[in-house]
């Protein structure tokens, strides 16, 4: 299981730079490319145009209803 120390380090990469990839990820933190890539889908992002997003489910509600 992956310990929260190395969740919250690749948060951060993330959140400081959000066109990061999984490679200078893995790199700057001396892990595999799978492991890394495993933390990022427990983090919830998710990669949109060459950006780090995380991925959210949102309720549309329409105020008129």
């Amino acid at each position: 299981m992956t310990d929260d120390k190395h969740q919250k380090q690749v948060d951060e990469l993330i959140k400081h730079d959000r066109r990061i990839t999984q490679k200078q990820i893995a790199g700057r933190l001396g892990m595999s490319k799978e492991r890394e890539a495993y933390i990022i889908g427990l983090r919830g992002y998710t990669k949109v145009c060459s950006r780090w997003v995380p991925r959210m489910l949102t309720l549309e509600v329409d105020a008129e209803v």
